[in-house]
């Protein structure tokens, strides 16, 4: 048996559909979304309403909303890099540590991940942006946006313009 459920992260307002079937337990759920967000099951909470639910309690005979959380000390942020997405990482990270995260994710060389032209612009005039934690920043762009140099300069000028 199945059904489709609706998860929500609130801060993003971001809704998701996923069928459920009735032999899932809340943390094959957690699997799922830690896939999603590049973290582990551990560091995710499903809520129904305000209560935490418990990680062998199987998902079907709760109900169909659910919101995803976090647990404390990590932080979910929203970026753009080949598509829109959201990454997991420890609220006090740097943004030398999520582009690490990235080229590990992407399989990528680290030093070749930029800056899109949103964060660009806030970070104009700004000395070691890598340095700088994301929390600082995450709530002046809608998200966090980032490009491979390996692309030609005219396609990286077309995505440019796609993203601005």
């Amino acid at each position: 048996t199945q059904k489709i459920a609706l998860f929500k992260i609130e801060k993003y307002q971001y809704h998701i559909k996923k069928i459920i079937y009735s032999y899932q337990t809340v943390f094959d759920i957690k699997l799922f979304f830690a896939e999603e967000f590049k973290t582990v099951a551990q560091n995710i909470i499903i809520k129904h309403f305000t209560k935490i639910l418990s990680d062998d309690q199987n998902i079907y005979d709760i109900d169909n909303v659910f919101e995803i959380d976090l647990i404390d000390g990590y932080s979910l942020f929203h970026i753009y890099f080949t598509n829109f997405s959201f990454i997991c990482l420890q609220t006090n990270s740097t943004f030398k540590n999520l582009k690490i995260s990235l080229a590990s994710y992407f399989s990528l060389f680290e030093s070749k991940i930029q800056y899109g032209p949103k964060l660009y612009d806030i970070f104009n005039g700004l000395s070691n942006p890598d340095d700088h934690k994301i929390e600082e920043f995450s709530n002046k762009v809608p998200f966090l946006d980032f490009l491979y140099t390996f692309l030609n300069y005219k396609t990286q000028a077309k995505l440019h313009s796609i993203i601005s």
